[in-house]
């Protein structure tokens, strides 16, 4: 048994240790079976981050935004919209850029019809590039609007 043990430099091909308390490490790579941190900082933001934006009362023509700092690689969007009858068509439009009323560019559309359907949904997959992007869900009815929601997902790898 070795009580206290000071080495300067060592190399050790294969070392077990059940407990360590080491202040600095440099590790190339590591398997972890259960890891538990205080506070984790990832480098380069390489980790997939979601961003939403949700309207709880809107009109018809309003819009729910949600931006996105993009890293290069695809974007999931996923929209939704409810209204409270089942008189007049629902439809979703999806910009990219700038609001509706702004010019931003329309990248996708999806409508419900008279009938039946008091909701629609619309998902896109969108590679804009890196950057912030802004992304705007526009809803139109005749009918009385009771939410929309949007949300972004970039897929980093």
């Amino acid at each position: 048994q070795i009580d206290n043990l000071s080495i300067t430099t060592g190399k050790i091909a294969n070392l077990a240790v059940q407990t360590a308390q080491i202040d600095t490490a440099a590790i190339t790579t590591a398997k972890i079976g259960n890891l538990q941190v205080d506070t984790l900082q990832i480098a380069g933001n390489a980790v997939t981050l979601a961003s939403s934006g949700k309207v709880t009362s809107p009109s018809s023509g309003g819009y729910a935004s949600a931006i996105t700092t993009s890293s290069g690689g695809p974007i999931f969007i996923s929209g939704f919209a409810q209204k409270a009858a089942t008189n007049n068509v629902i439809t979703l439009s999806l910009f990219r850029g700038a609001p509706p009323t702004s010019g931003g560019t329309l990248i996708a559309s999806a409508s419900a019809g008279v009938s039946s359907a008091t909701s629609v949904a619309l998902n896109f997959v969108d590679q804009p590039g890196t950057g912030a992007q802004s992304y705007y869900l526009r809803v139109n009815s005749s009918d009385a609007i009771s939410f929309v929601t949007l949300f972004t997902l970039e897929t980093k790898k």
